[in-house]
Formats: structure tokens, C-alpha cells, sequence
């Protein structure tokens, strides 16, 4: 089922801002992902009202109080922040690629391409923004970060932030046949 409606937030504002707009997206019907950049600490309540969590893993870090050092350390990790009230968690892993975990279980999804990377700054972005969209697109979760992957992987390759996001027609056609 499409989410027709998504509120992807960020820590660059005020966090009482952020939890104000996830309560009322939740109030709504709206999905809720809560992107952690920048790291810092939060309060319990914040998770409760977020779907879908999505941290680095030195946000995962900071969040947990946990060193993830492994890919096992980053389940126990991402199963705190849902023990904190998150219902399911998306690790970005940089160059390996992506993790999702819930309660019940963890899938691992890898980077399908390796590039050589220029410029890191603003691949999360990329990757949130491509994966918000398409599970807004009713794609299933782990497809929506196969596809986030490889954008970020284009990210990558090219300077700056904003302007290193591939474009629509950089991407490949059919991830874009069934959407509105």
C-alpha cells in the first residue's frame, strides 16, 4: 500500500520542532522517518513517534551508547533505538550499503555497484530523499533501499551536495513505471 503522504525530518532544527511535526503527522496517517543527522542524544518520546528511524552508524552510536564495530553490533544497536519506541530502523552503512532492522528480524542490503567516491558530504541525504520517495511510492521497503543505494552511489561520484544528486533521468526508467 502507498503512503501517499510522508514526513521525512532532520536534526538541523529544533528537536521539540521535529517531535511537534512527527505528533502531527501521526495524527494524520502520515509515515514518519526520522533521519538522526546530526548526531546528538534524544529523548525517548522522539522514537515513539517515528517510523522509521534512519541513522549512520556513528548516529547509530550516539543513539545506542553502543560501538558498532560490526554488522552485529549494529542490529544490537538499531534493536535499542526500537526498544526506545522506533518501530523499524534503517542503518546507512556508507560504501557496504544498507541494513533494516525491526523487532523480529534484520535484513542486509549491499551496494549492487562499487564507485569510487569524491565526495561524501550529503549521501545520506540522497539516500533518505530517494528512499522517502519511493516508499511514498508504495515500493517495498527493502527495493526502496536497493534503489537509495545506488542514488547515494551516484552521489558519491561527483562534488558537492545537492548538486551531486542524480537526476530522474539518470536513474534507471522502470523504478519509475508505477509511480503517481
Amino acid at each position: 500500500m502507498p503512503f501517499e503522504r510522508v514526513l521525512l525530518t532532520q536534526l538541523e532544527i529544533n528537536v521539540d520542532t521535529t517531535l511537534a511535526a512527527l505528533k502531527l503527522a501521526r495524527q494524520h496517517g502520515v509515515l514518519t522517518i526520522l533521519n538522526t543527522a546530526p548526531a546528538q542524544a534524544l529523548p525517548d518520546e522522539i522514537f515513539a513517534y517515528a517510523d522509521i528511524v534512519s541513522p549512520n552508524e556513528t548516529e547509530l552510536e550516539t543513539l545506542s551508547g553502543r560501538s558498532v564495530a560490526s554488522s552485529e553490533d549494529a542490529v544490537l544497536a538499531a534493536r535499542e533505538i526500537i526498544r526506545r519506541g522506533a518501530k523499524q530502523v534503517v542503518v546507512t552503512l556508507g560504501e557496504k550499503g544498507s541494513l533494516l532492522v525491526d523487532s523480529q528480524s534484520s535484513t542486509f542490503v549491499p551496494i549492487e555497484q562499487k564507485v569510487s567516491a569524491i565526495d561524501t558530504t550529503g549521501a545520506g541525504d540522497c539516500f533518505l530523499g530517494c528512499f522517502a520517495f519511493f516508499v511514498a511510492q508504495g515500493v517495498p521497503i527493502t527495493e526502496c533501499m536497493r534503489r537509495a543505494n545506488a542514488a547515494a552511489g551516484i552521489s558519491v561520484t561527483r562534488l558537492g551536495t545537492q548538486t551531486s544528486f542524480p537526476k530522474r533521468e539518470e536513474l534507471p526508467m522502470e523504478w519509475f513505471s508505477e509511480c503517481k
